[in-house]
């Protein structure tokens, strides 16, 4: 669900995820790909994660970071021909890529098989801070569009909807399913 929201997004050019505005910023600074920044990323937050709460990482966690570019590769040229024939698509693919990008995340960090860098990180910050997760989730997006933005990076509305309804979808969808 998440490498679909993020392709959701590329094709329909209206913004990026939060992350990878982050990422668009960094590369202005270093000269490196995009998915050796994404590698270099999720290898130092989830790093960090371990330091404090290794329960957060596992198989989910390593899948994550190495599939999500493999499944992007594979539907983002598909997706890029739906949009140029589809009527409508730039803002189907905004308004549906959050609710994705949301829910998938809620889904996987559920099964307690490992979760992503973002989601791990939030997850610690919720357990050591006791804030909530949308609210932790909603300021981390918030923070790496930012730093993104400040670095150089370009946003649309598309990023700015990811900022405001990723984290509260998240949350949602972990007190769903962990009600089951």
């Amino acid at each position: 669900m998440i490498a679909l929201a993020i392709t959701l997004l590329i094709t329909a050019h209206k913004g990026a995820d939060t992350i990878s505005v982050f990422l668009l910023g960094m590369l202005t600074l270093i000269d490196i790909p995009f998915w050796v920044a994404s590698l270099l990323f999720n290898a130092v937050v989830l790093g960090i994660v371990a330091i404090f709460n290794r329960k957060e990482l596992g198989i989910g966690s390593l899948i994550n970071g190495f599939g999500l570019g493999l499944l992007i590769g594979q539907i983002e040229p598909w997706l890029n021909k739906l949009s140029v024939n589809m009527t409508g698509y730039s803002i189907m693919a905004v308004l549906l890529a959050p609710i994705l990008f949301g829910v998938g995340a809620g889904l996987y960090v559920s099964s307690n098989k490992g979760s992503a860098a973002l989601e791990a990180l939030t997850q610690l910050l919720f357990k050591f801070t006791g804030f909530s997760l949308t609210f932790i989730r909603i300021g981390l997006d918030a923070l790496m569009v930012i730093v993104g933005v400040l670095l150089g990076a370009p946003i649309g509305i598309g990023t700015l909807l990811c900022v405001l309804a990723i984290g509260p979808i998240f949350g949602l969808t972990l007190k769903q399913l962990n009600r089951v």
